[in-house]
């Protein structure tokens, strides 16, 4: 705890402490936006607390993947067996009795229901919960999926949370929204009935910038980044490279679900494809190297809320073919790089491989120029002007 200063006075000083709040906290999208609030509140000489139930990624993990200088301290408290949701909304609930010691609260949990206190509070909405919950379907990354169920005990039983949701309106005047994406607000604005426009687009870390599309990359050649995970689709990429045998196809990301990768790894090996490379938990090198070699970049997620690894395909000169959904429209704007489905990708993968190299290189140069709203400086500076607006009113 540092003195630091409090107000345009800049001779007034006080103690600020910050909390994280974020019921189980790992490596991730959320996990990068929160890396670069931890930067800001550093560079103030604050080091801020990370208030959980669990962590899977520790200190030297974090200064490894997001920067060396990054200073926090994890704070575990017990975590108490309950179904998935049940967890998310009792974690909000016992966390508020320790808020009072703090200046600031940023939420991270997408949710502030359950949520009680008079410290002042950022919540950082990757996407709200409360839709989630009242959507009837089990996911909405999955809309071809299975409705909710009473019977889903692992994740919300007698589907109690769907109907508490109903009547939460738990948003209290001292909890100031923020949200990914213009997609996310509107969702947002729909599940509680009332704007909150403020939208803060995650950052990407401008070292990937800007790399150009042309001599030098395999023309046939596509690149995904995202964790190995159900609602990532890999598995349905892998259906992609099979309509495309002559592409090669290079999926990276950390393994989420070791089980869900062994699954991927069973359907290249059930389908004898050669033109498909899984690479797990690669370095930042590895990672670049592979950008910078491909043409295309491929996400399937649908309804994603943002989609950083986008921007960063963009950044590094891939054109991208994404999910005709959520906020990756907002990211590739052009309906000719949207897809519906396994065999529509396909074709425009096949469409945008056979353009002239000028049409390409100028559609790139298109996206390209959206970057400067994506950096890491530019999120930097919009969240230090929120905490002196929230800090210093």
């Amino acid at each position: 705890m540092v003195e630091v200063p409090f107000g345009p006075d800049t001779a007034k000083q006080r103690t600020l402490k910050v909390a994280f709040i974020q019921n189980r906290v790992q490596r991730g999208g959320r996990f990068q936006v929160s890396s670069e609030m931890t930067r800001v509140l550093n560079e103030r000489g604050i080091i801020p607390d990370f208030l959980c139930y669990r962590n899977r990624i520790d200190l030297a993990e974090v200064q490894r993947v997001y920067g060396a200088h990054l200073q926090l301290n994890f704070v575990n408290l017990h975590e108490p067996t309950l179904p998935f949701e049940w967890n998310i909304r009792w974690f909000n609930t016992a966390i508020s009795k320790q808020l009072s010691q703090y200046d600031l609260v940023i939420n991270s949990n997408n949710t502030s229901f359950g949520l009680k206190t008079k410290t002042q509070v950022l919540s950082y909405v990757h996407f709200p919960r409360k839709f989630r919950m009242r959507s009837p379907l089990r996911s909405i990354h999955f809309p071809e999926g299975p409705m909710k169920s009473w019977t889903d005990w692992g994740n919300d039983p007698f589907k109690f949370l769907h109907w508490a949701y109903r009547w939460d309106r738990s948003i209290a005047e001292n909890d100031y929204q923020v949200s990914n994406s213009h997609y996310t607000a509107g969702c947002l604005q729909e599940a509680y009935g009332k704007s909150f426009p403020d939208v803060l687009y995650p950052p990407v870390n401008e070292a990937d910038f800007p790399q150009e599309f042309g001599e030098g990359r395999d023309p046939f050649s596509v690149i995904s980044l995202g964790r190995f995970s159900a609602d990532k689709r890999q598995l349905e990429q892998i259906q992609i490279a099979a309509l495309l045998p002559e592409w090669r196809f290079t999926m990276m990301g950390f393994v989420n679900e070791p089980k869900y990768f062994a699954q991927c790894e069973d359907l290249v090996k059930r389908l004898g494809l050669k033109n498909v490379a899984l690479i797990k938990d690669a370095s930042t090198q590895e990672r670049q190297q592979a950008l910078q070699s491909a043409s295309f970049f491929l996400h399937n997620l649908r309804n994603e809320p943002f989609g950083i690894t986008t921007v960063q395909g963009i950044a590094s000169g891939c054109l991208p073919i994404v999910h005709n959904s959520g906020g990756q429209k907002e990211i590739v704007p052009f309906e000719d790089q949207r897809f519906e489905n396994v065999e529509d990708a396909a074709q425009k993968l096949q469409r945008w491989a056979h353009h002239s190299q000028e049409k390409r290189a100028g559609r790139m140069k298109e996206l390209q120029n959206s970057l400067p709203q994506y950096t890491s400086q530019q999120f930097r500076e919009k969240f230090s002007a929120l905490l002196d607006q929230l800090l210093h009113p």
